[in-house]
């Protein structure tokens, strides 16, 4: 039976099938077309197979991810689907197939002497937990350890306050230092090797608006996905038309359906991460008994799992290792056999996961309340679910599974395996977790914040920081009746609270001199808008990390200053800046307030302006005027075997306002800086969709990029100018359009 396949002018598919068999076929064989090599590496990174590509610079990394045991995982949850939803995977996986039968494979198969695989429905599966295993706790909570070790209990309490437990989660046998340095040197060296996987979390907004908060007396939904930005993007824009169902939206290559953002003309929706603490990790004592490795648990030694694979190594010989298992979960990081290690439970592998099951009845939700009644079995990641729908609803459910645990101890830090702390004992029911439709205020914002003021049932320990939700609230909480456009245009706001603050905080200082005092009169009384044409963003920004070490450097120390600021661990600096955030809201006069240690802070900004200031001429030049930010700050993309082949499949780079405080996200990532250089863009926007449901046949869309993976099509990185200045392209959601728009149809043979 014939499949259709009508792309675009920038390349995107729009899949006319005769039933939903041959749509999920036709959207295999489309995201092979496209992303065939991202898939791959998503399933070699999965597996602890990247050392075949790379050889022994993916060791690290595969070594990690084979503790992780996804591909175990995976498989069961395969083997556990229905019938109906197995199809749906399965033909997804015949359309994969059948694109690499009959064509040639990507450029990257070549160039590096990979083969191809078949496709198996597990795989599919896979690709998904791999975007989202390090999005938990599990770094955080290591780097909270870390710097307990560093820095004494006394300074960790008076910076990060009393854990809960905090008696507990400290145990004097000296089993966690020895943790600390078994394990820290091959944690770093992995995410050192995983690249943009290594990161936690970009952050992300969504926004929905009630009818009555509108012109058009319709709902509007928006979302602004963040991420770092991979080569090629996360997400990949797809359009799918059957007789059961029609619906765009974004997809992970690799994966059927449409779990994240998607619009099916009665209900549109999207997520934001939920920052919840569904992985949790412990620190395990062991002990080699006479051949056999024991760890304790609660005053007994138990034969822990000892499972020995080999890694095979590109150019090099296997590499042997072993995975060392307590009833807790696998050791990540440390040395069992030298007495101690780090295990990991995580939603996504201790049990057999069902979500798979609400793929396809999403897709054909008539309103929000029949999309949310699908996602009870939704498990992993945790996140906040927004959408509408044509019956004029909006709706916010907080979806996932949160574990329950024994006690609260390691919900800061690692638990103590030996004492059983912090072991889990059940779940939050579903029905307990957040949730609402249309709530009074007439709209829906998140961007990663706490989604309640309550502390039970737990949900975690630490969220973003609420900057980007306090624009919006700001923006949104009042009784103004929006445009449509307006509401979108939110998407590209890039005005930061904090640097607004700060500019009243400089503001009230008093007249000073030299570098200190042109500073001093450039951001006193700015409102805050860092845009890519101004100086503020430049010098702002040195301010901000001049401010952070001034305050926080004599607390630490040199050196757990200066091991914080290495590149691998981002999970530390994050917590600074979080307890930067912190401080800077609670000063009321900056004449008078102090820092933790007791100094001045009207003494610390005036001496850091006066660092900042040459910062910026150092990296500027002299002339503020030039001080543009966004030529400071920009994208910088790398493929996936950028480290192999240098930099000749990397797409272009695009200068960027804002910073990962502004609505529209552009954190700075680690680099160096100096005249010519640039803050690098670490998390940004990676798919901006919105449905104005005053027109429900339409939908826009945008990605920072373009629909193919291979470099040589022109739809490698044809939407980076239109994202870049906030424009966005329709989804030509009827199927008349989509015909009619087409730039070229492909008929494909199931």
């Amino acid at each position: 039976m014939d499949i259709q396949i009508h792309r675009d002018s920038y390349g995107i598919p729009h899949i006319e099938a005769q039933s939903e068999i041959d749509a999920w076929y036709a959207m295999g064989y489309a995201s092979a077309q496209d992303r065939l090599w991202q898939m791959e590496w998503y399933r070699r990174r999965g597996t602890g197979r990247w050392s075949e590509v790379v050889g022994i610079d993916g060791l690290e990394a595969d070594r990690l991810f084979r503790r992780f045991q996804l591909d175990e995982a995976a498989i069961a949850d395969e083997l556990a689907l229905t019938d109906e939803t197995r199809e749906m995977f399965q033909r997804y996986s015949d359309g994969v197939n059948a694109f690499v039968a009959e064509n040639e494979l990507a450029p990257e198969y070549g160039l590096t002497g990979t083969f191809w695989e078949p496709w198996e429905n597990w795989h599919s599966i896979l690709v998904f937990k791999v975007r989202h295993v390090i999005m938990g706790k599990q770094l955080t909570k290591i780097a909270r350890l870390n710097l307990l070790h560093k820095v004494g209990v006394e300074t960790m309490a008076m910076l990060d306050g009393e854990p809960p437990g905090g008696a507990v989660i400290l145990p004097p046998a000296g089993v966690t230092k020895q943790t600390v340095k078994l394990g820290q040197p091959e944690l770093e060296r992995s995410l050192e090797n995983l690249g943009t996987l290594a990161i936690e979390d970009g952050g992300s907004n969504s926004w929905a608006l009630h009818g009555s908060r509108t012109s058009t007396g319709k709902p509007i939904i928006c979302n602004d996905s963040h991420r770092p930005l991979d080569v090629p993007n996360v997400y990949w824009q797809c359009h799918v038309i059957c007789p059961e169902f029609n619906v765009a939206g974004a997809a992970f290559p690799g994966v059927p359906a449409f779990p994240h953002f998607g619009f099916n003309g009665q209900v549109a929706w999207n997520i934001t991460h939920g920052s919840a603490d569904y992985t949790d990790v412990w620190v395990e004592e062991f002990r080699d008994d006479s051949g056999t490795l024991e760890y304790k648990d609660q005053g007994e030694w138990c034969a822990a799992d000892v499972r020995n694979v080999a890694i095979a190594v590109k150019d090099h010989a296997d590499v042997p290792m072993e995975i060392v298992s307590t009833q807790r979960g696998a050791i990540m990081h440390g040395d069992p056999r030298a007495g101690a290690g780090i295990s990991m439970r995580y939603t996504a592998t201790d049990r057999v996961n069902n979500q798979w099951e609400s793929l396809r009845p999403m897709l054909m939700a008539e309103t929000v309340l029949e999309l949310n009644d699908t996602q009870d079995i939704w498990e992993e990641p945790v996140n906040n679910l927004v959408s509408a729908d044509t019956s004029d609803n909006i709706s916010y459910l907080y979806r996932g599974r949160i574990p329950v645990r024994a006690d609260v101890s390691g919900r800061v830090y690692p638990g103590f395996g030996a004492d059983g702390i912090g072991d889990w004992v059940g779940d939050v029911p579903p029905d307990e977790l957040p949730q609402s439709i249309n709530p009074p205020e007439g709209f829906i914002a998140t961007s990663n914040q706490s989604p309640w003021d309550k502390s039970e049932p737990f949900l975690s320990h630490e969220f973003s920081v609420p900057s980007r939700a306090e624009r919006l609230a700001e923006l949104l909480g009042d009784d103004q009746i929006w445009d449509p456009q307006d509401v979108v245009r939110l998407q590209g706001d890039v005005t930061s609270v904090p640097a607004r603050r700060w500019a009243e905080y400089i503001a009230a200082l008093p007249q000073t001199e030299g570098a200190a005092e042109q500073a001093r009169m450039l951001l006193a009384g700015w409102d805050g808008e860092l845009t890519s044409t101004t100086p503020q963003g430049l010098l702002y920004t040195c301010l901000r990390d001049t401010l952070i070490e001034q305050i926080y450097r004599p607390v630490l120390g040199d050196d757990a200053w200066a091991w914080i600021q290495l590149p691998v661990n981002a999970s530390a600096k994050g917590i600074i800046s979080r307890w930067f955030y912190g401080l800077g809201q609670t000063i009321e006069d900056i004449n008078a307030s102090q820092t933790p240690d007791g100094r001045p802070m009207g003494d610390i900004l005036v001496s850091s302006l006066e660092i900042a200031w040459a910062s910026a001429v150092r990296i500027g030049g002299p002339d503020s005027n030039l001080w543009d930010w966004g030529k400071f700050h920009r994208t910088n993309a790398t493929h996936t075997l950028a480290p192999l082949l240098g930099e000749r499949l990397n797409p272009p780079d695009a200068g960027m306002g804002g910073d990962g405080d502004t609505v529209q996200v552009s954190s700075v990532g680690s680099g160096e800086t100096g005249i010519g250089s640039v803050f690098p863009v670490g998390a940004l926007s990676v798919y901006r969709q919105v449905v104005d449901f005053d027109d429900p046949n339409e939908g826009w869309w945008i990605i920072p990029g373009g629909a193919s993976g291979n470099s040589e099509s022109p739809h490698y990185s044809d939407q980076l100018e239109l994202w870049e200045t906030h424009q966005l392209i329709p989804m030509l959601f009827q199927l008349g359009r989509a015909r009619d728009e087409a730039a070229s149809t492909e008929i494909i043979q199931r």
